[in-house]
């Protein structure tokens, strides 16, 4: 078993990762609500995740009578008002009080969303995660950071709320296909490239040995992106700092592509969009002068054999031939970026592997550059 401390101005929580966990969880969540059994919980998941029975697993430790499940469809058009106004009223109606748990079971719509809700129901009720895909457990249950989406762009309508308990169990990917690894993959590789050279290397080494489902491999690297992550959490818990922006390196370009997609994870998983990202933002950091040409072709190489999801694959789509100037299209989704201020365009670079930076007011024409040399491969 691995455990990790995330430390913020508003809450302290423990990440716990172990195999096999979901099945003991009834230890981990008593021992941090010990009056968990006279709480009312409500498990949020969605249809693919609750085929292979983690929600009713986690629901055997609680009271029947005052525990409630909600399976969502599964896909990204969950994270929108319509769902959000339909499972909470759902839970209203049920009755929920401050001290009540909301449990979410899945990736990271399912995550994102469950946040959201616990942190808006009666301004903030006891949360846990249980994320059971790679990306999520890598990434989205951990920090706090909630959100639905918007016709205007990706996660624009959100909160700020940490869990209290964050139970990762890698056994769960073992139902995982290798897209869905890849997708969790490239997360765990920008998390190397940005922030930790150890990592970085680990990955360039060890990176196959993910989709062969080699899971001590995989619980280090999920429990080395963690403690990345949380330690800069711990520092810009809020994202004002500038500090955490560095954790959206590659995201400004992904979520055009998610949302050039219509978000449809059927076309392209919010992991696959950030492999996209890390290759133009590692461009993006080459033509700023802060790496040269062989980092870039390293990382490019490296995503290429992992069969990481491709600028062709993209290019391929009925959508993405439907858009008749792509750079002008792309340009204005980057005035839209949570990142832009007073129409500047402000990206997260690498400065070297292990150290990203985040760079304001970069010149358009240099963005062309990075748009139009991707473009023509």
């Amino acid at each position: 078993m691995k455990t990790l401390l995330v430390k913020t101005n508003n809450k302290n929580y423990r990440i716990i990762i172990r195999q096999g966990l979901i099945k003991e969880s009834k230890k981990y969540i008593s021992h941090k609500f010990p009056d968990f059994y006279e709480s009312k919980v409500f498990i949020i998941t969605d249809t693919t995740v609750d085929k292979f029975g983690y929600a009713n697993e986690i629901a055997k430790i609680f009271n029947k009578d005052k525990c409630m499940k909600i399976a969502l469809p599964a896909g990204e058009a969950n994270k929108s008002f319509e769902v959000y106004n339909m499972i909470t009223n759902k839970i209203l109606l049920a009755g929920i009080g401050r001290n009540d748990i909301i449990i979410a079971v899945g990736g990271g719509v399912i995550g994102d969303l469950s946040g959201f809700v616990a942190s808006t129901l009666l301004r903030g009720v006891r949360f846990i995660q249980i994320p059971t895909s790679l990306l999520s457990q890598v990434d989205s249950s951990v920090g706090g950071k909630t959100a639905i989406n918007s016709p205007v762009g990706k996660n624009l309508i959100g909160t700020f709320y940490q869990p209290d308990l964050v139970l990762i169990d890698p056994s769960t990917l073992k139902t995982l296909d290798k897209r869905n690894l890849l997708a969790g993959y490239g997360e765990i590789f920008k998390m190397g490239l940005t922030l930790d050279k150890n990592l970085y290397q680990y990955c360039l080494h060890n990176g196959t040995r993910v989709l062969a489902k080699d899971f001590n491999v995989i619980e280090h690297l999920i429990y080395e992106s963690c403690k990345a992550k949380t330690k800069i959490v711990s520092k810009d818990e809020f994202d004002i700092k500038g500090v955490r922006a560095i954790l959206n390196f590659g995201h400004t370009f992904a979520h055009v592509y998610e949302k050039m997609m219509n978000y449809d994870s059927r076309l392209i998983l919010h992991g696959e969009a950030v492999s996209l990202g890390i290759i133009q933002a590692t461009l993006l950091s080459q033509e700023l002068g802060y790496i040269d040409a062989n980092v870039f072709r390293q990382v490019v190489e490296h995503l290429k054999d992992m069969g990481a999801y491709s600028f062709k694959q993209l290019k391929q789509t009925r959508e993405f031939k439907q858009i008749k100037n792509v750079k002008d299209y792309i340009f204005d989704n980057f005035k839209k970026d949570k990142k832009a201020t007073n129409g500047q365009y402000n990206f997260v670079a690498v400065k070297k592997i292990g150290k990203a930076i985040f760079v304001k007011n970069i010149d358009a024409a240099v963005l062309t550059r990075v748009i139009q040399e991707v473009d023509a491969k």
